[in-house]
């Protein structure tokens, strides 16, 4: 048991840790638990807070191609683990692995599913990351989050311009180099 979870079956393991299929026995239901080894944890406190911030990402992300997380916790030796979303049927990862053929349509709904769940990654990723920033506009005025591809927008016309206005400059003095010397050669 970790805390009202009750730990059935391990359904996967890898570098970092174990998943379980688990109950949660206050809402009677199932659920996936990753837990992380304690072999993978020693001597790499990073790895541990990591996790913790990895699972605090994703349970911010509200998509329907990312596995929505439960709960994060501590067993009893304060390892973390993650409760999420159980979920059924074959990985993709079994299927490649098993070497099964998909059929180009199946191919296309996959690959879309994918880029969806990490648009919306990168979507939380960005504007978590913009809201750290103190957006400030050339004037010095604080920004919106929407604002900044406005503004973005906006300081690239105004380089284009300065290069637009320097390349003009460069063009009028070398017209001018030009006809001084058609001048000079018309004496």
């Amino acid at each position: 048991m970790l805390g009202p979870f009750k730990l059935i079956q391990e359904i996967g393991a890898g570098g970092m840790g174990r998943v379980f299929r688990a109950l949660d026995t206050v809402l009677q239901r199932p659920v996936a638990i990753k837990l992380i080894s304690p072999e993978f944890l020693l001597g790499n406190k990073q790895a541990g807070e990591r996790f913790i911030r990895e699972a605090r990402l994703t349970a911010r992300i509200r998509h329907r191609n990312v596995v929505p997380v439960y709960h994060l916790g501590t067993d009893t030796n304060d390892n973390p683990f993650l409760v999420m979303e159980l979920l059924q049927g074959r990985t993709l990862t079994a299927a490649l692995e098993a070497k099964e053929h998909f059929p180009l349509s199946r191919i296309v709904t996959i690959v879309t599913q994918v880029l969806a769940a990490l648009a919306a990654a990168h979507e939380h990723l960005v504007a978590r990351s913009e809201a750290r920033e103190h957006l400030l506009d050339p004037r010095g005025r604080r920004r919106g989050l929407r604002d900044r591809a406005r503004l973005r927008r906006r300081q690239g016309a105004q380089r284009r311009g300065r290069r637009s206005h320097a390349q003009a400059e460069a063009r009028d003095r070398n017209e001018k180099l030009l006809s001084a010397g058609d001048a000079s050669r018309h004496r």
